[in-house]
């Protein structure tokens, strides 16, 4: 299993249970009051499993590969594929937004000598990518120096 599904998974089956928890709680304690309440409990859940889906989504329509190149393949229905060689890249860097940050995501966007860039999003662990491409690359400058 991808390590972004089990992020997602074991944030979905704590979430799922604390709302049916906090239902119940709410429906036992304050009966006259749950129909007034439970909007407010769905308005709160609403966000947190809609990142979810996103993330579920992205891990099933994206791919990365740091390879002989990195190579980003994207799409369900049409797919697009993007390689870059190492010798293109000019810089990588990593975005993480607190709502990602929170659950180790991020995004690593990389930055080509020709002025372009592609991003790889919603990755786990995004702050391992620009070292290991940095490896990479300077595996490779050595390789053609010898």
């Amino acid at each position: 299993m991808k390590p972004e599904l089990k992020a997602v998974y074991s944030f979905i089956i704590p979430m799922v249970l604390f709302l049916a928890t906090e239902s119940a709680v709410v429906a036992a304690l304050i009966p006259q009051f749950y129909w007034y309440i439970f909007p407010l409990i769905l308005l709160t859940a609403v966000p947190f499993l809609y990142g979810a889906a996103v993330v579920v989504w992205k891990s099933f329509t994206e791919e990365y590969e740091i390879g002989d190149s990195v190579v980003i393949r994207r799409g369900l229905v049409n797919r697009t594929e993007t390689s870059i060689e190492y010798q293109n890249i000019a810089s990588v860097s990593v975005v993480s937004p607190f709502w990602l940050r929170a659950f180790g995501f991020g995004n690593v966007s990389i930055r080509t000598n020709d002025g372009g860039t592609s991003t790889m999003f919603f990755l786990s662990q995004p702050w391992s990518v620009p070292g290991e491409i940095e490896k990479k690359k300077s595996g490779l400058l050595r390789s053609s120096t010898q």
